[in-house]
């Protein structure tokens, strides 16, 4: 009987344990904010090396300007550590900032190594007149 009761409780425990595992990563929750009602920044194993970031902005209202102010891609070096390797900006990007809108679909892709490590940080934008807000994030670490 301690026996069926034991290998109960292991498999309980194991069928959790997969189902927390099995639970999607949100990469930007907004909880609370006065311009944000949605954001997500995804990061996508293209094959090859390639690294393809998306990101999803919705505000609340129509913004005098939403998106993205920066994608910052950070690579594994052969030591453990990790170093940014390319940083896309609304100043150096096209399309990263949409002006007079409620929402922002920025995609870029770059050329990483395959099999090595990476992860994003970014910040995300919006701004009305009656002012502004910054949500700073970074990814989980994926593989390119």
């Amino acid at each position: 009987m301690k026996k069926t009761i034991r290998r109960i409780f292991n498999i309980t425990i194991s069928c959790v344990f997969l189902l927390v595992l099995m639970v999607p990563t949100v990469n930007a929750a907004v909880l609370a904010s006065d311009f944000f009602a949605y954001t997500d920044v995804v990061p996508i194993s293209a094959g090859g090396g390639n690294i393809t970031v998306e990101s999803d902005v919705n505000a609340k209202r129509i913004m005098q300007e939403v998106g993205v102010k920066s994608f910052a891609i950070y690579e594994q070096q052969p030591n453990g550590s990790y170093s940014n390797v390319k940083t896309y900006t609304s100043d150096n990007t096209t399309g990263f900032i949409k002006k007079n809108s409620i929402e922002a679909f920025v995609s870029v892709t770059y050329k990483g190594i395959s099999g090595r490590n990476y992860y994003v940080s970014y910040a995300l934008y919006a701004k009305d007149s009656s002012g502004s807000e910054t949500l700073y994030g970074s990814t989980s670490v994926f593989k390119a």
